[in-house]
């Protein structure tokens, strides 16, 4: 038996990690992890357990990774961010524009205020889109017509306090300075039918004209209801006590021709 101290190299066959020469019989040496096969923890820089790269190694490039990560995040956010703020400046512009020109009279009250809105115009059928937009003198019956709206229905009353629906429109036609008198549904379709128009012709101001069951007398084909086409499927009457005058999907199942008016277009 050999006693005292040897060299390392017959600890295991494995050479010493510590730079000593020889080792006590019982391999107890400082700074070589057990029995001389590992590296040792302490006074080796850079190599931990099983030749892994050192802890602090490893969380500084882990802190590197997250710092990295947040950083795209925040420029993707400041992105979507100043994206989003300029759609709705955009829209504000928008609706800022739509509602200038609805008080402005620029648009007809019920195509601006259901675009306002955001909604799809109410229509019981899709109408054509009139060729040419609304003149002056169209625009200012459109604005009186509506200006009406919420004053009661009474049969026969051509306003300025009550109407029905002849007497409506009457009243509208004379303050927009066409002096076509006062006469019924049936007598404005007899006086303007060298300007009939069709429903896929119809633009804002004309005149629309209905017919319903009746019991004075009016045969079908005429006109017993009359009423001012706003467009996109909209128009401005009164033909109930209980409503009074109001703007209201056209009636299309009723519906028996349109007329423009001349007058408003010389």
């Amino acid at each position: 038996m050999l006693g005292g101290s040897f060299p390392m190299q017959y600890g295991m066959g494995m050479p010493g990690m510590t730079g000593m020469t020889g080792m006590p019989s019982s391999f107890n040496t400082t700074g070589a992890s057990g029995l001389g096969m590992m590296p040792g923890m302490m006074g080796t820089s850079g190599m931990g357990v099983m030749g892994m790269p050192a802890m602090d190694g490893m969380m500084a490039m882990l802190n590197q990774m997250m710092m990295h990560l947040q950083l795209q995040m925040m420029q993707q956010m400041m992105q979507f961010l100043a994206a989003f703020s300029k759609q709705q400046a955009t829209a504000s512009a928008d609706m800022s524009k739509l509602m200038a020109n609805f008080l402005n009279g620029g648009a007809n009250p019920a195509s601006a205020f259901t675009a306002a809105a955001g909604a799809a115009p109410l229509s019981t059928s899709s109408v054509a889109t009139p060729q040419t937009g609304p003149t002056a003198k169209v625009q200012n019956f459109i604005d009186i017509a509506c200006a009406q709206q919420g004053k009661p229905y009474v049969f026969g009353a051509e306003g300025p306090k009550a109407f029905d629906c002849s007497g409506l429109v009457a009243y509208a036609l004379q303050k927009a300075g066409v002096k076509a008198g006062r006469t019924t549904a049936r007598g404005y379709q007899a006086m303007f039918k060298n300007s009939a128009v069709s429903r896929d012709k119809l633009q804002p101001g004309d005149l629309i004209f209905y017919h319903y069951k009746n019991d004075r007398g009016i045969p079908s084909g005429q006109a017993s209801h009359i009423e001012i086409y706003l467009g996109n499927g909209m128009a401005m009457g009164t033909d109930s006590p209980k409503e009074g005058a109001r703007i209201e999907p056209v009636d299309w199942k009723a519906f028996i021709g349109g007329a423009r008016v001349p007058q408003l277009y010389s």
